[in-house]
């Protein structure tokens, strides 16, 4: 009996060892495999500056300093490498397999043992597991803080520690460790409070307050907040200049719904797979719900793990509203909650097979349980096999791509990187001597600062002297939405061949021998002076050939500038007319780019234009006018009136072209 007494300790810890063994082994396979992409390189291009300059650089971006700050400690112990940075995030991932399991053993060990199970095995946590940024570090410290702080609950069965507030400890030192690593965990301390505020009401409400209890919850909230102050003007000044997301809304089932599956399946699985699992494990999810209500002791858990998920859910969706940056991922600190309710519907779906073995309800629970567990099995291999080895669904391939500059460029070449915030993550793996132009040149993407002409000049300083020019497009529709440089560049150097394409980046290379090409900035050939609108301003034009035959394409670009911010998204037309005003050619395309319409342009700001006008094959010889204007695409597409140079009330005439035989 002695014998069995002093083994069944050891038992016990077999399934959390095991499970993270999986854990483990799921997080380090094929971790090196994929790319180091932007938002790791810029992990990496942070934590590589002193910690001085890590302060500086993350106060002026939307990222709090803790992750990068260890991240720089781990790289001066382990290196840089593309396996030692993700291993980072993986360690923080394993340990948060770890952290809900002794979260989960407060309603019962199965819960406990599943729970941790379903986390180590989630396709969504092992992406972050291997990817180096914050996400897994922040899950980590989360999780720790939530269990920590159910000692303080009124029901959490606090541990006997004396004086209270010592087990106030744990939770303030978590708690803002997390709010320094991701600002979204704010919104789950959030719904913790309010869980908080609910059970203590309830509490006082049945004559059972303790107000040394309210006094250290109170007291460790506002520790919390003391600590993090120091960063909020920081935080306050993001929320004002921060643009690196699109104008818009983005809508509240969109978020649930791209967050469901993203918790059940992971990032890398869709169709009907992640269809039925999703509903499979969004049911298991509301049954546990159901099955930890029906015990009165375990009620409270209901409320804050609903909480701990539902206050976060929430606000993104009000945050969005106003500032559409959304990805399941910001939503990754309430995983564990969904994870564990999933994990009590399961476990209450055993019981009731057990109980109601030879009854219709145990039928009926064993078939849902039994379907539930084919479909997240099978889905969740398929999706941690498309992680894995589905090159399509993988990150984009800087990697290859310096390596291909590398071997084939000279020591004279320039590389020009369209967008420029790529620029860490590129030059990770560039070592080359060639010159590295990132434009624009910023860390951070932005949708209101694009690529304008005055990149054009920068470009003819970098070139003097140049071989080849190597250009590097990544988000490009984000940072030069209208093509300026692929155009500028096709339009007036050779364009070489590139013997090879790569995953979610184009490269392209141009002989650049005879030197600085462009023109002076803002200066349009054809400078004109017509105001549409009263909103927008169309300065020029260029028309490099001004006659075609019957089926050419004349090549026509329009230089405009935003007089206020314009309210509407507006189109361009642009026509080619004969002299009873038949149409023999048109264009219609969005003022600027679709990324970038006229209710993105700041004032002041200067938009080239492209069109591609193709006459008629039955057009006649003679010539022909060719007018441009402003319309809105709404009911009516009423055109706005012109004034100025050029102007005929809705239209601006801008040249005649000739159509030849």
């Amino acid at each position: 009996m002695k014998r069995s007494s002093h083994r069944r300790p050891r038992i016990q810890w077999l399934p959390l060892v095991a499970i993270l063994a999986i854990a483990f082994a799921l997080r380090v396979s094929y971790i090196d495999r994929q790319s180091i992409w932007y938002d790791e390189g810029l992990s990496i291009y942070y934590a590589r500056g002193t910690v001085g300059e890590i302060l500086r650089n993350v106060s002026q971006s939307d990222h709090p300093p803790l992750h990068p700050l260890l991240l720089h400690l781990w790289i001066e112990l382990a290196g840089a490498s593309e396996l030692s940075v993700r291993m980072f995030s993986a360690w923080w991932g394993v340990l948060s397999v770890a952290l809900i399991y002794r979260l989960s053993q407060r309603l019962s060990p199965s819960i406990g043992t599943l729970a941790a199970l379903l986390l180590a095995l989630s396709p969504f946590a092992v992406w972050f597991s291997q990817e180096t940024r914050g996400y897994t570090l922040a899950l980590a410290l989360v999780t720790g803080a939530m269990s920590a702080a159910l000692d303080l609950f009124p029901t959490g069965r606090p541990a006997r520690l004396t004086p209270r507030w010592l087990g106030t400890i744990p939770y303030v030192l978590l708690a803002t460790a997390a709010l320094y690593t991701h600002f979204y965990s704010a919104f789950v301390l959030l719904g913790l409070n309010l869980g908080y505020l609910i059970l203590e009401a309830r509490e006082i409400a049945c004559n059972r307050p303790s107000w040394t209890r309210i006094l250290s919850w109170t007291g460790a909230q506002a520790i919390v907040l003391l600590l993090f102050a120091p960063w909020v003007p920081f935080v306050v000044i993001q929320l004002d200049v921060n643009a690196t997301y699109w104008h818009g809304a983005v809508g509240w089932r969109q978020i649930v719904r791209t967050t469901l599956a993203a918790f059940s399946v992971g990032k890398t699985l869709d169709g009907p797979w992640a269809t039925a699992a999703t509903w499979a494990m969004s049911g298991l999810a509301m049954l546990g719900t159901l099955s930890i209500w029906r015990s009165r002791r375990d009620r409270w858990a209901v409320l804050v793990l609903w909480t701990w998920m539902l206050v976060p859910t929430l606000v993104l969706i009000l945050l969005n509203r106003s500032r559409p940056k959304f990805s399941p991922r910001y939503l990754m600190n309430a995983l564990p909650t969904f994870l564990l309710l999933a994990a009590a519907g399961a476990l209450w779906l055993c019981r009731l097979v057990r109980r109601y073995a030879f009854a219709i309800g145990g039928w009926l629970a064993a078939a849902f349980l039994l379907l539930s567990m084919a479909t997240l099995g099978g889905a969740t291999s398929r999706s941690l096999a498309n992680l894995y080895l589905n090159e399509h669904l993988y990150r984009p391939d800087f990697r290859s791509v310096a390596r291909y500059i590398e071997s084939h460029a000279t020591p004279d070449d320039l590389i020009v990187l369209v967008g420029g915030h790529s620029y860490p993550a590129f030059t990770y793996y560039h070592r080359g001597p060639q010159a590295v132009l990132p434009l624009p040149d910023r860390l951070l993407p932005t949708t209101e600062q694009p690529i304008d002409l005055r990149a054009l000049q920068a470009l003819n300083q970098a070139i003097a002297g140049r071989q080849k020019l190597w250009l590097v497009l990544w988000q490009e529709s984000l940072a030069d939405p209208t093509g300026l440089i692929t155009d500028a560049l096709e339009q007036t150097y050779h364009r070489l061949g590139v013997g090879r394409t790569f995953h979610g980046i184009a490269l392209f290379c141009f002989d650049v021998r005879t030197g600085p090409q462009f023109s002076p900035a803002d200066m349009p050939s054809t400078p004109l002076q017509a105001d549409l609108g009263e909103q927008v301003r169309l300065l020029g034009y260029d028309l490099p050939v001004r006659e075609t035959h019957a089926g050419g394409t004349l090549y026509l670009y329009l230089y405009w500038e935003a007089l206020t911010q314009v309210p509407r998204d507006y189109k361009v037309f642009t026509q080619i007319l004969d002299q009873e005003g038949t149409l023999v050619a048109q264009h219609d395309k969005v003022a600027g780019a679709a990324a970038y319409p006229t209710s993105h342009w700041p004032p002041g700001t200067v938009v080239r234009d492209r069109f591609l006008l193709t006459v008629g094959s039955d057009a006649a010889p003679g010539t022909y006018r060719l007018i441009a204007g402003l319309y809105d695409p709404g009911p009516g597409l009423r055109r706005l009136p012109v004034q100025g140079e050029g102007a005929h009330g809705d239209h601006i005439v801008l040249a005649e072209v000739e159509v030849i035989r």
